[in-house]
C-alpha cells in the first residue's frame, strides 16, 4: 500500500488545493465539488470525498495521526 500509485484518469479535472493550518484544503465550489463527487461515482476504484470545517483542520493540526489522513 505504501508505495503504490494511482494514475488519475485523463479526464478528471485539476483541483487547486491550499493549505490552511498545515492541511491541504481544496478550493472549490459547491457545484465543482458536486461535479467530483458525480465524477468519481462513476469510476470503478474506490475514491472518498471529505468535507471538513474548522474543528477538523484544528485537529490535523494538533494530532499528527489524525491529519495524516487528510
Amino acid at each position: 500500500m505504501g508505495s503504490e500509485r494511482v494514475s488519475k484518469p485523463k479526464a478528471e479535472m485539476e483541483i487547486r488545493k491550499i493549505r490552511v493550518l498545515g492541511t491541504p484544503v481544496a478550493c472549490v465550489t459547491y457545484g465543482s465539488a458536486l461535479q467530483i463527487v458525480e465524477q468519481r461515482a462513476g469510476e470503478p476504484r474506490a475514491s472518498a470525498v471529505c468535507p471538513a470545517n474548522t474543528h477538523i483542520l484544528a485537529e490535523a493540526r494538533h494530532d499528527p495521526t489524525f491529519g495524516r489522513v487528510w
